[in-house]
């Protein structure tokens, strides 16, 4: 896992690539990629799960496609509502299948 801040936002990551993302004039680098433009790039997969991170993301790309937005810092954070869709899952797997029976196809 990387780590790293962007823009005063702490953002983590994973990589899986070969190669390196290459910078030209007036390109900025990005989490091992590059933004040119408004192509964005980045080498770190599951960045947008960093809460801050994605909502400074997400308040630049606004900004430079000139709309004036900026998202919530008050809702559910991404960690948070994974967990509570896993829950969710879990409670209907529950109710719905014979958990014990399908543990013993597994075996």
């Amino acid at each position: 896992r990387r780590e790293g801040r962007w823009r005063g936002e702490v953002v983590s990551g994973y990589e899986i690539h070969h190669g390196r993302a290459a910078c030209g004039p007036g390109d900025e680098e990005l989490l091992d990629g590059v933004r040119g433009g408004s192509v964005w790039a980045t080498m770190w997969h599951g960045s947008l799960e960093s809460d801050g991170f994605r909502r400074a993301w997400l308040r630049e790309v606004a900004r430079q496609a000139g709309r004036v937005w900026s998202p919530s810092d008050d809702g559910v954070g991404f960690a948070a509502a994974r967990e509570a869709m896993i829950e969710t899952i879990a409670d209907a797997i529950e109710r719905h299948v014979e958990v014990d029976e399908l543990l013993s196809l597994a075996r």
